[in-house]
């Protein structure tokens, strides 16, 4: 199963884990934010990505194994 990190300018309240397809969300330093975990494949990510981009998230880092 693919892993999926996205690393991001912002405070995500861990609540948003379900709207996130269930992924951990975690804070790293001030104003950082992760969100990690296990995806299906490329169509769930293209998905995230699009979540993310709608609250107007920053991406900072991605990483993406099969």
């Amino acid at each position: 199963m693919p892993y999926l990190e996205i690393k991001f300018k912002a405070l995500l309240d861990k609540q948003w884990s379900s709207w996130l397809n269930n992924l951990e969300i975690a804070h790293l330093e001030t104003e950082i934010t992760v969100v990690r975990g296990d995806i299906e494949d490329v169509s769930e990510l293209y998905g995230l990505l699009e979540k993310i981009r709608n609250l107007g998230l920053e991406p900072v880092y991605l990483k993406y194994e099969r």
